[in-house]
C-alpha cells in the first residue's frame, strides 16, 4: 500500500477538476496566458523558421527544443511561485 487514502488516478481527477475550476473562474489570467503563449510561439517560430532537418543545424534544433521546454516549464511554475510569494508576504505581515 502507498499509504494514501485515494488512488493516484483519483488524485489526478481531483486536481484536474480544481485546475479547470480555477481556469474558468479567472478569465483575465487565462486570456493573458493564451496571448503570451501565442506571442512567444510566434517569436520562437520566427527565430527558428526553416532551420531544417540536416545535421548542419543541430545546435539550432537543440536550441529551439531547449527554449520551448524552458518556456513551458516557467509558465507552468509561475503561478505556484507567485502564490507562494503572496502567501509568504501575508504571513510575514501577520507576525
Amino acid at each position: 500500500m502507498s499509504g494514501f487514502p485515494t488512488t493516484g488516478f483519483q488524485q489526478f481527477v481531483i486536481l484536474l477538476k480544481r485546475s479547470m475550476y480555477i481556469i474558468l473562474m479567472d478569465k483575465t489570467l487565462t486570456r493573458m496566458r493564451l496571448v503570451a503563449h501565442f506571442i512567444i510561439g510566434c517569436l520562437i517560430g520566427l527565430i527558428y523558421y526553416d532551420i531544417g532537418n540536416d545535421a548542419a543545424k543541430v545546435m539550432s534544433n537543440a536550441g529551439c527544443l531547449f527554449f520551448c521546454v524552458m518556456f513551458m516549464m516557467f509558465t507552468a511554475m509561475m503561478p505556484t511561485i507567485l502564490t507562494c510569494k503572496i502567501l509568504y508576504s501575508m504571513l510575514k505581515k501577520s507576525y
